[in-house]
This record gives C-alpha cells, sequence and structure tokens, in this order.
C-alpha cells in the first residue's frame, strides 16, 4: 500500500493532467467553431436535435470516437447534445485528432435539414 502522501500526489498529478486536456480539447473545439466550455473530465457539445445528436455519434463512434449522445429525457427537449469524456491516457495528438473528428461531424449534422 501506498502512504496517503504519496496517493494524494499521485491523484493530483493526474487531477492536474486531465484538466490541462480538458482545456486543450476545449480550445480546439471552440477554435473550431463548436462551442465547449467544462470544468471537468466531462465535455457536453450542445447539438439541440435529438436526431441530429445521434448522427453525429454514430458518425464519430464509426471514425473511432465513442461520444455518448445524450437527449430527452436526460436533458430538456432541444438539448441534446454529445459527452466527449478525458480521459488521463489520451495524448495531445489523440485530443487534436478527436477536436478535428469532432468538429467536422457536428458541422456535418448542422448542415442537414
Amino acid at each position: 500500500n501506498l502512504p496517503q502522501s504519496m496517493l494524494y500526489k499521485s491523484i493530483r498529478k493526474k487531477d492536474i493532467k486531465v484538466n490541462g486536456q480538458r482545456c486543450q480539447i476545449s480550445t480546439r473545439l471552440r477554435e473550431g467553431g463548436v462551442a465547449a466550455r467544462s470544468a471537468s473530465a466531462i465535455v457536453p457539445l450542445i447539438v439541440g436535435d435529438e436526431k441530429k445528436a445521434v448522427d453525429a455519434a454514430r458518425e464519430l463512434f464509426d471514425a473511432g470516437l465513442y461520444l455518448s449522445a445524450i437527449r430527452y429525457p436526460s436533458v430538456p427537449r432541444g438539448a441534446a447534445r454529445l459527452r466527449a469524456a478525458v480521459r488521463a491516457d489520451h495524448s495531445g495528438e489523440d485530443l487534436a485528432e478527436a477536436a478535428r473528428l469532432i468538429v467536422l461531424a457536428l458541422h456535418q449534422v448542422q448542415e442537414k435539414p
């Protein structure tokens, strides 16, 4: 067993890394025109339309990313979103590519009627 102080430092180090990654992906998404702000490792991306959220999640899954489509009754009607989760083992390159794919998918579904 690790001493409590070492365990705390280890957990804190991972928290700091995840917070930096969350900021990195949020910044890249905003640069691509996607509103993204979060104070945790879970980054909600508001889509609005439920079908568009599901379509974007499916497109991203096919590209190798798993983002949950969150829709009514979990959120109010018209407030569907994708939920991205950032982990400590995501590299900067992983996050950059994920942001690029998310931006493309969201722009594509928003263009559809």
